[in-house]
């Protein structure tokens, strides 16, 4: 995953949206049986837990030495068990969020560690979306050989984009998924309080909620925008907004 500046968010179809959001919440459901919580109770935690016991996955944090102890707080937080920390140039480090390397007996997934944290949660959620494709679809990984690895900085190829808009999508959706996000936007929860509840940046929330009313309730763009800018800066006033607007629509 190329840092934003890199790779910006991109609409999605309908079609390719609901396909991926189903995917999503199945790994949503096996998390929940693994958990033993509800779909309203996971967490990302949950996820990473789900994902390391059914994958045998291998973190590795990659950063420079000053910004090692920033590294170690951000994997603690994390709780994704044993992390292995690599130093790497400054260039690397400021083109690339994360990336993953499928071999046959694991996958290892690699984090610029000292991402901020709602970022690097996403980030990882994002890998874990390349996993989860990874060793499902056979023409996944073969399609990513055309990726030109050597240039980081590079931006990503025409080829690559839908399945980079695919795994933004997923990652949204193990972030937050949409049990849970239909029940806080329907009981009056702020925008503000889903930040801190689910550890997403606003983009990203932006983003989800925009998916989330476009694509699978199929709300007209215009309306759906008129609301989620209420909903993003009014407070209480556009949580109550959007909360009558989701039982009239």
């Amino acid at each position: 995953m190329l840092n934003p500046e890199a790779f910006e968010y991109r609409n999605m179809s309908n079609d390719d949206y609901n396909s991926t959001e189903y995917v999503a919440e199945g790994i949503a459901s096996a998390t929940c049986l693994y958990k033993n919580k509800s779909m309203m109770d996971i967490d990302y935690h949950d996820v990473l837990d789900y994902f390391n016991y059914s994958h045998n996955l291998k973190f590795v944090s990659f950063g420079t030495n000053a910004n090692f102890v920033d590294q170690c707080v951000n994997m603690r937080k994390l709780r994704i068990g044993s992390v292995k920390y690599s130093e790497i140039d400054p260039v690397f480090q400021d083109a690339v969020c994360g990336f993953t390397i499928p071999t046959a007996k694991r996958a290892i997934v690699l984090l610029n560690g000292s991402l901020y944290y709602p970022r690097l949660v996403f980030t990882v959620l994002h890998e874990l979306s390349h996993v989860f494709s990874f060793y499902t679809n056979p023409s996944y990984l073969k399609a990513f050989t055309i990726l030109n690895s050597s240039d980081p900085a590079s931006t990503y190829p025409e080829e690559i984009l839908p399945y980079e808009n695919a795994a933004n999508a997923m990652a949204s959706n193990l972030l937050i998924n949409t049990p849970a996000l239909c029940r806080s936007l329907t009981t009056g929860t702020t925008f503000n309080q889903l930040i801190k509840k689910y550890t997403i940046s606003q983009s990203a929330l932006h983003n989800r909620i925009w998916d989330y009313l476009v694509h699978y309730l199929e709300w007209d763009q215009q309306i759906a925008y008129n609301f989620l800018m209420k909903y993003r800066y009014q407070g209480t006033d556009g949580a109550n907004l959007m909360k009558k607007a989701m039982f009239s629509y």
